[in-house]
């Protein structure tokens, strides 16, 4: 795999931020590894778009940083390599949760309340078994790991793993129930992690 780092220069990170990932998402481009900071994203691709990636990034103007042939030592569900996108939407929600309900205001660096997260599954798993030893159902599963810092508080910083799912019958294939699935997930997440971390504001 090759790892891509994006340093974001301009007033408006988080704008950029989900720029990136929309550039890979509509090309196809599955991403792994992501560490969102408030002026730098990092992520992996595979050996195999590592070249498609850089260029369409170069294309739009992005400099990148490109360390080649690294290595990872994780778990990760088998489901999200053909999954791009999901991370985007994730952003995009969070983003949303937070302009909408509260007076947060985003800035570039040195926040009150810093936030950072990774999905790290997508895994699908066969559910409910019939009479004829087959599984009814498939359970769709949605994994992210999420760090918050409170510079006011200490006491209110954590580091979690948060998860939910959605079942879907076997009648149905993924990607005719995909996006309406993970739109759900995604909702039910970031409600989560909001509740968690702005609960005291």
């Amino acid at each position: 795999m090759v790892q891509l780092k994006i340093s974001l220069s301009d007033n408006l990170p988080g704008e950029a931020t989900r720029q990136v990932f929309k550039i890979l998402a509509d090309s196809g481009i599955s991403v792994d590894l992501i560490n969102i900071l408030p002026r730098q994203v990092m992520f992996t691709v595979s050996r195999e778009n590592a070249g498609q990636a850089i260029a369409k990034l170069e294309a739009a103007g992005y400099n990148l940083d490109i360390i080649a042939d690294c290595a990872k030592v994780s778990v990760v569900g088998g489901g999200m390599r053909g999954t791009p996108g999901v991370m985007a939407d994730f952003i995009e929600a969070l983003k949303d949760i937070y302009t909408r309900q509260t007076r947060l205001i985003q800035v570039p660096r040195n926040g009150d309340l810093q936030l950072e997260g990774e999905i790290t599954g997508f895994d699908l798993t066969p559910m409910a078994i019939g009479s004829d030893a087959f599984s009814q159902e498939t359970k769709l599963t949605i994994t992210i790991k999420v760090k918050f810092v409170n510079t006011k508080d200490e006491k209110q910083n954590f580091e979690t793993t948060m998860s939910m799912h959605r079942n879907f019958p076997n009648s149905q294939q993924l990607f005719e129930v995909q996006d309406q699935l993970v739109a759900e997930i995604v909702k039910e997440l970031t409600e989560m992690i909001f509740n968690r971390t702005v609960a005291n504001w």
